[in-house]
């Protein structure tokens, strides 16, 4: 998620002239960070149509690979290929809806309008120039009117401001939910069958952490490397463009995979153009990186305490990212896609243990939760897990990135959120 900077006497970012510009390390000339062609894509891919019940859990998801599925999406409302997975489609559905675009110097959150931001990221001296450019990736786009379209633009701090944000967050849970723009889109996919169950929700809607997204970028924009937070798994599911992923195991040293060094940003495009040929030189220290480039329909499957970068390419090969066709009615070239991280069966025991450590509370109104929807077994296991010593799974838990986290951020809902 991007940092964006900005004065003290200019409290949001109103429209495309005043996002301000990152182009010192000319990313958006570096032809190896569009170009696949060197890539070898080592991910497994599976149709979940061929695989019998239980089968992905105990193949992937209990043992902690990754893989693509490639179906999963096919029978959704609106699969891949629908005219609302689009920049022309989205800008139906959201118009002028302010979505979550990045984070400035202070961790707040800023927001732009939709329509701002498809123009942001086919012009030339912003989204297509910049090294990292803007994305939306947006935890609310589901929620009711008011919470998709806050009359600000920033969501608020750390610090003095915590306290507030929280019982901001606590009136907007508890005002009657009505169709806000993002309805459309929250109608249009459903959660692939490996992924329902759903533990989580038993934390209530005031504890739960953010869950789900609406990622939306031009090429170079997408997730720095990171872990997500607490030990929980996740889900992407592209539905238009390219993106490409690199993925360590969980335990690779944060300070070969993720070094903080001088001059190095934490954005994805400075990962990939920095980082990512290390790992692929001779003499690296670390584990070896694995490669996926994800097509639309496409569905990547991130165990819990994997690292991941992501960065979205140009939709074709060699593209540069700029307007389809000609003209006022002309759309940027987008990667579009959803995203939700979940607890299951399968982790619980990994995200149990972080989350009694890292977020006290919400673990607390978790674990009345799932007594209260009679999983007896799991509340037995946590207090197994507690006994055995918290720090066990604390490690797994890093975060990403900002305020809601991740989104990095934060989470949104008091916590730490994800990023892709």
């Amino acid at each position: 998620m991007r940092t964006v900077p900005r004065r003290r006497t200019q409290p949001a970012l109103p429209s495309l002239h005043s996002i301000p510009h990152r182009t010192r390390h000319a990313h958006a000339a570096n032809p190896d960070l569009a170009s696949t062609a060197a890539l070898r894509d080592t991910l497994p891919r599976v149709r979940l149509a061929d695989l019998e019940p239980g089968e992905f859990a105990a193949r992937f998801e209990r043992p902690r690979l990754p893989c693509v599925i490639i179906d999963a999406a096919d029978s959704w409302p609106c699969p891949p290929g629908h005219p609302l997975w689009s920049a022309a489609g989205l800008a139906a559905a959201l118009g002028s809806t302010r979505l979550k675009v990045g984070t400035d110097d202070d961790g707040r959150g800023v927001r732009l309008a939709y329509d701002d931001f498809t123009d942001y990221a086919a012009d030339p001296g912003h989204g297509r120039a910049d090294d990292s450019p803007l994305y939306v990736f947006d935890g609310g786009f589901a929620d009711s009117e008011t919470d998709s379209a806050p009359s600000s633009a920033s969501d608020g701090g750390e610090g003095d401001q915590a306290s507030r944000r929280r019982r901001r967050r606590r009136r907007r849970r508890r005002l009657p939910r009505r169709s806000g723009p993002g309805a459309a889109i929250a109608a249009a996919y459903a959660v692939p069958p490996p992924f329902v169950e759903d533990l989580l929700a038993a934390a209530g809607p005031r504890r739960r952490p953010p869950h789900r997204w609406l990622v939306v970028g031009p090429p170079r924009s997408g997730s720095g490397l990171h872990v997500d937070p607490l030990a929980t798994a996740a889900w992407n599911t592209l539905l238009a463009g390219r993106k490409r992923w690199a993925l360590f195991p969980p335990g690779a040293p944060a300070s070969v995979v993720a070094p903080r060094e001088a001059g190095l940003g934490r954005e994805a495009a400075d990962w990939f153009a920095s980082v990512y040929p290390r790992a692929r030189a001779p003499g690296w220290s670390g584990p070896p990186v694995l490669d996926c480039v994800q097509g639309p329909g496409e569905t990547v499957f991130v165990p819990g305490g994997w690292w991941h970068a992501v960065v979205n390419l140009p939709s074709v090969e060699g593209g540069g990212g700029g307007r389809s066709g000609e003209g006022s009615g002309a759309w940027p070239d987008l990667a579009i896609a959803v995203t939700q991280n979940f607890v299951s069966s399968s982790n619980f025991a990994r995200v149990w243990p972080a989350a009694a450590v890292g977020r006290p509370r919400m673990a607390a109104a978790w674990l009345r939760g799932l007594d209260r929807a009679g999983r007896a077994d799991l509340v037995a296991a946590a207090a197994a897990l507690t006994g055995a010593g918290l720090e066990r799974g604390s490690g797994s838990s890093s975060s990403s990135s900002s305020s809601s986290s991740s989104s990095s951020e934060e989470d949104e809902g008091g916590g730490r959120a994800m990023q892709e």
